[in-house]
């Protein structure tokens, strides 16, 4: 017989070409064209058979493989990802007091809305986690999701708890007064506690934040005012020769404008953040102190502006001077000084306001233990 593809001699028994292959047509010769018979499984030397046995096999593997890399997708992206997941690990960061598990379970997008950083809410959280030894068994969940958003609650449970001494009591957890209900987000994938579901730690973050914003904001203020101080004694002691003062007055009160500018602006954004503090609806107990603090913003505020202003009529006066050679030097010295009283009488008013309160809120500070 001939291959039909190469066209060199194949045996009669030749399932494939000896020489390339090929698969070949078997004849009468081999009894295949016969009813009821079937062809022996000739194979001649040199030949490369049919290896039917590897379809089976490599199906197997296949449907091996496509389950691992759906084990694997499953085990990586869904890891987490699961609300009750997420729960149950905070539960175990909770038990673990590992603050930095905790942390990595809340919504990272919730860090970079408030004004803090995580660091903060580590602070917040370590400082304000029960001492106690705490141990929770027999949770069942009821898990609600409404797209990225979820609410997972607990509805059976016990909490253990062992203090200092080693005595240990038992409660369900609504007997225990632990948290129940927790609210989650999905970003990229994964659940993440939201920041409702911390409501008292995050009330706390956003005061420390706020606290942090006010003390950095009454510090440059205070810097600001010693340096016009300065710059205004300065100028008044040169009234003698004020010749030129009008000029050094625009010169050196430039960087004064712009700072007061600027601290007006984070002034207003400092209190923006007590105010936005005062509305939370988990945020009863700190209402109070958010609300004198506000105050005490709002002084800084007025601070502010009565050295603005005080800037402006300096101003307009060393510019009435050098319009007005002829006016006096002890007439100069005269306005200029009664300016500065002016506004250094009120400024030490608001001084005072800013002390009290700042007073009244430290003693509340330490009542809520913040």
């Amino acid at each position: 017989m001939t291959c039909k593809k190469c066209g060199k001699e194949t045996g009669p028994g030749d399932i494939d070409c000896p020489h390339c292959g090929a698969p070949q047509e078997q004849g009468a010769a081999s009894g295949q064209d016969l009813p009821g018979v079937e062809a022996p499984a000739t194979v001649h030397p040199g030949a490369k058979p049919k290896r039917k046995w590897l379809v089976p096999v490599i199906a197997v593997i296949g449907v091996v493989v496509v389950a691992a890399i759906v084990l694997v997708l499953v085990f990586v992206v869904l890891k987490g990802s699961s609300p009750e997941k997420t729960v149950k690990q905070l539960f175990t960061g909770l038990e673990n007091k590992d603050i930095q598990a905790i942390a990595a379970l809340v919504d990272p997008e919730a860090f970079k809305q408030a004004s803090g950083s995580e660091a903060a809410f580590k602070d917040v959280m370590k400082k304000n986690l029960p001492e106690e030894s705490m141990k929770f068994k027999d949770l069942v969940f009821k898990t609600s999701v409404n797209g990225n958003d979820a609410t997972v609650t607990v509805t059976k449970g016990t909490v253990t708890v062992t203090d200092k001494s080693g005595k240990v009591s038992s409660a369900t957890m609504a007997e225990a007064g632990a948290q129940v209900t927790f609210y989650l987000v999905k970003r990229d994938g994964k659940w993440y506690a939201g920041k409702k579901t911390f409501s008292d730690f995050w009330v706390k973050y956003d005061l420390q934040a706020a606290d942090k914003s006010l003390a950095k904001l009454k510090s440059d203020l205070d810097a600001t005012a010693g340096e016009i101080d300065t710059f205004f004694s300065t100028l008044s002691e040169g009234v003698m020769s004020y010749q030129g003062l009008d000029e050094k007055y625009k010169t050196g009160s430039a960087d004064f404008v712009d700072t007061l500018n600027g601290l007006a602006k984070k002034a207003k954004a400092t209190k923006s953040m007590y105010k936005s503090i005062g509305e939370m609806e988990s945020a009863a107990d700190y209402k109070e102190y958010a609300a004198l603090r506000e105050q005490q913003v709002d002084v800084i505020i007025k601070m502010v502006d009565a050295y603005q202003r005080d800037l402006k009529e300096f101003g307009d006066y060393t510019a009435n001077l050098a319009a007005n050679p002829q006016t006096s030097p002890a007439t100069a010295t005269q306005g200029l000084t009664a300016i500065q009283n002016k506004y250094a009488g009120e400024l030490q008013a608001l001084g005072a306001e800013y002390n009290s309160l700042d007073g009244q809120a430290q003693a509340l500070k330490a009542q809520l233990g913040l």
